[in-house]
């Protein structure tokens, strides 16, 4: 291959306007009719040397280069974030009946580099905030963010990961000022996963409208536990925190004889478990978070993993990790804060998460209600001041999520196993940006989550002294660089990407009132 042709297609292909005029097919004949070899050993060259950028600009040269591309980067992965809001409140509605129906708003869409790229989907994140929190938000009229989303599953042919993850920080705002989601639409989302799925990641934190025990009973399909385990089998990694989980997802037919095993009928010299039951999944790592306030005692599944975490499981191939929340002060109304103290619980048949001070996971937080005439003011300034603390060796965090990963840590394949850096997702969504795919400059893949920070550490103890020391201690308290934060815990619009002037602060507390502010605000 001359090395002058292989300069000039380059240049062609990397230049800032790479797309070919087709007013003249005749002016860059040379470029349309090489072979496909030399394009493809062109465009291996650029994915290895060059930046993630002028890779995709590569493939942005014609039709045939974009084909080409697509097949050597063999692991396409897209992220994308979405706003949903409802009328529908979730501390309002208690469970999902027959008759609930609820309207979202949303500006989800779709929007990849083309049609064939989304066939060609490997991995897809989700990002899902809430209209209370998210900053600005323009709803689509007409769009229903769970069809959207299922019409997108249903073109993907090569899917190998699912991750479905609402806003760890912002979900679970303050007396659960969230849409009401209900369950049943998520089981709609996974009966739709194509076949290729081997991991699948779901968390609501928690706080999504569970069905009742007559909507379970009337419409199986409707059962997300049930949907799971239909594809349990196959899935290799299977992360899932939702607001009912049972006994169900472990259930796999009529056809395979009940599990009975003991640590005797195992072995202790075997590489795989002699369970029947076992043998047949293809499991890795699996990590459930159970329903707040519940335990072995109204919860099905709690029991059924025990017989994993302590008898046939305990020399199978996989990880599995169970953890449940105990909540001591609950949500009785909306003037009662979200809670004041809970501990985790951590059950695993890894030996060393039994080890490491990943039991007793304590989070302590304060609230700070004003009292206040206009309701909406009410829930946007309740700011409780939540502080975790992974475990005793680690420094208190106000970020939800590193107390998640401080229980997750040996065994997050979303984040440290499975290829490309996960988060955040709204920095992710375009070719080119820092979170679209894992760096090889040595970055790591711990990243920030703090709004508009793209620092990535090598490990997790790195980023929490990166979170202690780089950003505010209280990032919904006080001036941060001379920018006001909003009050409400969940809100990105914190430390640097705060409000200059305490007028833009009021303004956005309006825009994001469900009804007419009812109260004079004091001026500037």
């Amino acid at each position: 291959m001359p090395d002058e042709v292989l300069r000039t297609a380059m240049q062609i292909c990397l230049s800032e306007t790479p797309t070919i005029s087709t007013t003249d097919p005749r002016q860059h004949s040379g470029i349309l009719d090489l072979p496909e070899e030399l394009i493809d050993t062109i465009i291996r060259v650029v994915k290895n040397t060059a930046p993630v950028s002028d890779f995709w600009n590569c493939l942005k040269t014609c039709r045939k280069w974009h084909r080409i591309g697509l097949a050597i980067h063999g692991c396409l992965d897209f992220s994308v974030s979405a706003t949903i809001e409802s009328g529908a409140r979730r501390h309002a509605i208690q469970q999902e009946e027959k008759s609930t129906s609820i309207e979202h708003l949303t500006d989800f869409s779709m929007n990849p580099p083309s049609q064939l790229f989304l066939c060609e989907l490997r991995s897809l994140t989700v990002h899902v905030l809430h209209g209370r929190i998210s900053s600005p938000f323009n709803p689509v009229s007409g769009r229903n963010f769970f069809e959207s989303l299922s019409d997108s599953l249903k073109i993907t042919r090569k899917l190998a990961m699912f991750s479905l993850k609402f806003a760890d920080d912002g979900w679970d705002f303050p007396v659960r000022d969230v849409p009401a989601i209900p369950e049943t639409q998520l089981a709609k989302l996974v009966s739709v996963l194509p076949s290729t799925v081997i991991n699948l990641e779901i968390d609501t934190a928690g706080v999504d409208l569970p069905p009742s025990e007559e909507l379970l009973r009337a419409d199986q399909a409707s059962h997300l536990c049930y949907q799971i385990s239909r594809i349990f089998p196959r899935l290799q990694h299977f992360r899932l925190r939702v607001a009912h989980v049972c006994e169900t997802i472990l259930d796999l037919g009529p056809d395979l004889e009940p599990c009975f095993c003991t640590k005797a009928y195992c072995g202790v010299g075997l590489g795989k478990s002699s369970c029947p039951r076992i043998c047949s999944w293809d499991l890795r790592r699996m990590t459930v978070w159970i329903p707040t306030g519940q335990d072995k005692e109204n919860n099905s599944f709690v029991q059924a993993s025990k017989r994993l975490t302590e008898h046939c499981a305990s020399h199978a191939p996989f990880t599995i990790l169970v953890n449940q929340q105990h909540t001591h002060t609950c949500v009785l109304s909306p003037g009662i804060a979200v809670c004041t103290n809970f501990t985790w619980s951590v059950t695993s048949n890894f030996c060393s998460n039994r080890t490491s001070g990943y039991s007793d996971h304590n989070h302590r937080s304060g609230s700070n209600v004003q009292n206040m005439p206009c309701r909406d003011h009410n829930f946007l300034l309740r700011s409780p001041r939540r502080y975790f603390l992974p475990n005793d060796d680690n420094p208190r965090t106000p970020f939800p999520y590193m107390a998640e990963w401080a229980v997750e840590s040996q065994n997050r394949w979303t984040q440290d196993s499975h290829r490309g850096c996960r988060y955040p997702i709204c920095d992710g969504s375009q070719p080119g940006d820092p979170f679209w795919k894992t760096t090889r400059d040595g970055r790591g893949l711990w990243a920030c989550l703090f709004p508009k920070c793209q620092i990535r550490c090598q490990s997790f103890y790195a980023l929490q002294g990166h979170q202690l020391y780089g950003h505010p201690e209280k990032p919904h308290d006080g001036m941060y660089h001379s920018y006001y934060p909003c009050p409400s815990v969940g809100c990105s619009r914190v430390g640097r990407w705060g409000f200059y002037r305490k007028k833009e602060l009021e303004e956005h507390l309006l825009s994001h009132h469900l009804n007419p502010c009812t109260m004079d605000l004091p001026s500037d």
